[in-house]
């Protein structure tokens, strides 16, 4: 191994915490602040990284039709789908995921032609040649090529200038469209970079990319940072557009991670600020603590645009259909052995459940009011409208936008209203007005939680049931 060479100077700037350029410092002095997206900047494309980016820490990796079922259905919200990244040591002898990748290209071509496959490479023309042989099979192809040029990265490798690192990655940009290869330039660790650098990387890349890529390779970024990196991004590219003449849309894609648990908010910064593009796994999981979670975010944009027809005061029309995002993530739970987590937004066990009494007694008039409104004549349409609506006392998206109903336990913290509602909603009464709080039930399964802590299983509260049914 050649030795090191040793900056000195270097090595004590890096102590001192000047290695990597702080894009949420920037953001604080410049006073950035974040205004809501607008409605044409919600129709922003989603990116699905799940089965790439996602896929590091699964235990089992899903086979070939299990990766066909999972992009069909992940089609539902994404128009760019990753199917891999280049790994083989030559281009004679594929990896079995290499070959996969390519098995992968060619069905999507025939079965799902109006969605676009992704694949990543290196910044050399072995990665290139690979990406061409998997163009020929599917046309739609979209590459990713990447190149850290952060000067850490860039040091520490000793790869040399960031003029030279940068040459090398447009020129094998240049070499894929040269090939007709349609191309997001990306750089990790783009939110430690200098600002003068990461305008010279856009220019540089808007010459010859069809996207720019913004990665938040370590989830660093605040809001603000993300809003003000991708607003750089942005302007520059405008720079670019009117000194060039060039009128081509060149596209911006935010790349995030989760490490300090902003990687959704820091991509509706994005968003706001211009990316038109968003990567995103689903049930959120990756390196370390996950990516942008791809749950979440739909969940997100669905909320910002009902906001938006609420002002502008138009019919809300949902982009997405929330009600499919369960069976999105419970599949890709089963193909990767990593469950979402009890607590997940929207599709997690406990998303939409309460034990408090409280709560419940909430709930539980709103069941009256829908009992009392039909009684009194409403239809079935209105009553079912008003009680999902309402239902958002307690959630930020009713339970309804996903085909669930509030979620009622039994605890200690609970009151005579959770166990009416428990056996309502497991269906063993019709109306919720004709269990009364001091029926034997009622009192027994009170007085059983109030025993001890946690909350009552359905197969206890069940038993309570037979036991004194009223």
């Amino acid at each position: 191994m050649k030795p090191i060479e040793l900056d000195s100077q270097w090595i004590q700037e890096v102590i001192a915490g000047k290695g990597f350029f702080d894009w949420n410092l920037a953001a604080f002095e410049n006073n950035i602040n974040i205004p809501f997206p607008q409605s044409q900047q919600l129709e922003v494309t989603l990116r699905d990284e799940s089965l790439r980016d996602g896929l590091g820490p699964c235990p089992r990796e899903p086979n070939f039709q299990e990766k066909k079922n999972y992009l069909s259905k992940a089609s539902w919200y994404a128009q760019f789908l990753t199917i891999g990244i280049y790994s083989s040591p030559d281009g004679n002898n594929l990896s079995r995921n290499d070959q996969e990748t390519l098995n992968l290209a060619k069905w999507m071509a025939i079965e799902m032609p109006e969605t676009k496959p992704v694949v990543l490479a290196r910044a050399n023309t072995h990665d290139i040649n690979f990406l061409e042989r998997v163009r020929q099979k599917n046309p739609n192809l979209v590459a990713i090529i990447f190149q850290d040029l952060s000067e850490v990265r860039r040091r520490v490798e000793a790869w040399g200038k960031f003029e030279i690192v940068l040459g090398n990655l447009v020129s094998n940009v240049q070499e894929a469209k040269d090939r007709g290869i349609s191309v997001m330039a990306f750089t990790e660790n783009l939110s430690i970079t200098h600002p003068d650098q990461v305008k010279e990387y856009v220019l540089a890349m808007c010459a010859v990319a069809d996207y720019i890529g913004i990665a938040d390779t370590a989830g660093r970024l605040v809001p603000q940072g993300a809003y003000f990196l991708t607003q750089t991004v942005k302007e520059t590219i405008e720079e670019y557009r009117r000194q060039a003449g060039d009128t081509r849309k060149i596209g911006i894609v935010f790349h995030g991670h989760d490490d300090l648990k902003n990687a959704v908010p820091n991509s509706m910064a994005a968003i706001a600020a211009g990316a038109t593009v968003v990567d995103a796994v689903t049930n959120g999981i990756g390196e370390r603590v996950g990516n942008t979670d791809l749950i979440t975010m739909v969940g997100d944009i669905e909320h910002h645009r009902r906001v938006i027809a609420k002002s502008a005061k138009f019919s809300y029309e949902p982009r997405f259909n929330l009600k499919e995002l369960e069976e999105l993530s419970q599949l890709y739970a089963r193909i990767t052995g990593v469950e979402p987590g009890e607590f997940h937004p929207l599709v997690g066990e406990r998303a939409f459940t309460t034990n408090f009494g409280i709560h419940a007694a909430f709930y539980l008039k709103v069941e009256t009011w829908a009992a009392q409104m039909a009684d009194a004549g409403y239809d079935r349409e209105t009553v079912t409208a008003f009680k999902h609506e309402v239902w958002r006392l307690y959630s930020a998206l009713s339970p309804a936008d996903v085909d669930k109903h509030p979620d009622i336990r039994v605890s200690s913290l609970s009151g005579a209203a959770n166990v009416i509602l428990w056996a309502f909603y497991q269906n063993l009464i019709e109306d919720a007005r004709n269990l009364d709080k001091d029926t034997p039930f009622v009192q027994a399964a009170l007085s059983m939680a109030k025993a001890g802590w946690g909350e009552l299983s359905d197969e206890t509260l069940m038993g309570l049931w037979r036991q004194h049914r009223p």
